[in-house]
């Protein structure tokens, strides 16, 4: 074990140049100026055209993304997170190096594939770090790694948003998103090796876990998830977790798409983008001293969260003037940016043992099955943006109506606390 501890720093903890390596992985690997404008590229540069790539393009990632993730836990398994983190990271690379040369529509949908690939191993990166170090440094890991990769896409975004004004070809935005991906993979390769967990498996209580057999993994693997979601509280919490989570990322999927849609002469998407990064931000700082002021809500806060999204989606899909458009998508990023930040808190507080990055991977999985249904649903009816977001919106508008039912049975049949 004096080993594993000299690999990851003293005490399970991490050198400062461990933390410094990877909040620099995080850095280079969100700086994409590319990515507010990946819609105008492929309509303008490569030639398809909106509807195109709303069908028949980005629907690709949200399969690929849910196949991926659910293969990313075996995957560790049998390899080093490292390496599944560089195999994803490499991904990302192929996926702009597919957009630079890539012309056919197959070799956007395998460019979409790619990406997903990387999307996925985000997932083996959270469980990395809390793997890397003990569970009382997680957070902070984690903390300082999402501020390198939020403050990374504000300012990709932003200097996006000054290169397309001053009139700078968006190819110029590919080459210096694979410039710095090419970076984070260099990086990625130096990350230190994980050791073994640290987690307590006392705090299990009766709960022994053996992995010596096939049998046993299978049996041990059943009762971490019965113990995980034995709270009646943290089951209901975690269905909104699923649902929202995966409405609102057909939100942000195709926000760009609607853009171009509404105006397609707009070159504004830079700062949309990180206004949007910058709101979330906000968002997410708030989100816990303001939950001892929303716990007075219950699960009504979540109920009415969904019912917001609703009305902001009926905006996305009815206004015709853009700065509208542009308003409704950054309150509605934000909006869930700040309940899902109370709703982890909460989760974390319900959870009887310490395997919360368990109850966030499976949730996550959840949510890309919520995500590829309604994906396929609007494909199905081939509906256009506006009358996506429409059938979005009445998602969300059903989820508000079915989670306050459940939230007021949950409240009668528990007589008083529940959620709060």
């Amino acid at each position: 074990m004096e080993e594993e501890r000299e690999e990851g720093g003293s005490d399970g903890g991490l050198r400062g140049s461990g933390v410094a390596l990877m909040c620099v992985y995080a850095f280079c690997l969100q700086f994409t100026p590319s990515e507010p404008y990946l819609v105008p590229f492929l309509t303008k540069v490569k030639g398809f055209s909106n509807n195109v790539v709303t069908t028949e393009i980005f629907p690709v990632s949200v399969y690929s993304t849910l196949v991926f993730t659910l293969l990313a836990a075996p995957a560790c398994t049998y390899l080093k997170y490292r390496s599944v983190i560089l195999i994803g990271t490499l991904g990302r690379l192929s996926t702009f190096f597919i957009l630079l040369f890539g012309r056919s529509l197959l070799s956007m949908q395998l460019m979409q594939a790619t990406y997903a690939l990387g999307v996925a191993s985000d997932l083996v990166f959270s469980s990395y770090l809390f793997v890397l170090v003990k569970e009382n440094m997680y957070q902070s890991l984690t903390s300082f790694t999402q501020a390198s990769s939020t403050f990374s896409f504000f300012i990709a975004a932003e200097l996006s948003q000054l290169l397309v004004s001053e009139g700078v070809n968006l190819i110029v935005l590919l080459y210096i998103s694979t410039c710095m991906v090419a970076l984070a993979l260099v990086a990625c390769v130096f990350l230190p090796v994980e050791m073994r967990h640290w987690i307590d498996v006392s705090s299990l209580g009766d709960l022994e876990l053996d992995w010596e057999t096939p049998t046993s993994s299978c049996q041990n693997f059943v009762e971490l998830v019965k113990a995980t979601w034995s709270n009646r509280s943290l089951q209901l919490l975690s269905l909104w977790w699923a649902f929202q989570l995966g409405g609102t990322a057909m939100i942000e999927n195709y926000g760009t798409n609607l853009f171009d849609a509404v105006d397609p002469t707009s070159i504004y998407n830079g700062h949309v983008i990180a206004a949007t990064q910058g709101a979330s931000c906000v968002a997410a700082l708030i989100a816990v001293p303001a939950s001892r002021y929303t716990s007075k809500a219950g699960g009504l806060l979540y109920a009415g969260g969904s019912g917001l999204t609703w009305l902001l989606c009926v905006v996305l899909s009815r206004s015709k003037a853009l700065w509208i458009v542009h308003a409704a998508y950054i309150l509605c990023v934000a909006l869930n940016k700040f309940l899902l930040c109370i709703l982890y808190v909460q989760c974390a507080r319900f959870l009887s043992h310490g395997h919360f990055i368990f109850l966030f991977s499976l949730n996550a999985v959840a949510a890309l099955l919520v995500q590829s249904s309604l994906q396929a649903f609007v494909e199905v009816l081939n509906a256009n943006l506006s009358a996506q977001f429409y059938y979005v919106g009445n998602y969300f508008l059903l989820l508000t109506i079915v989670f306050a039912v459940l939230v007021k049975a949950y409240y009668q049949s528990s007589n008083a606390t529940l959620l709060r």
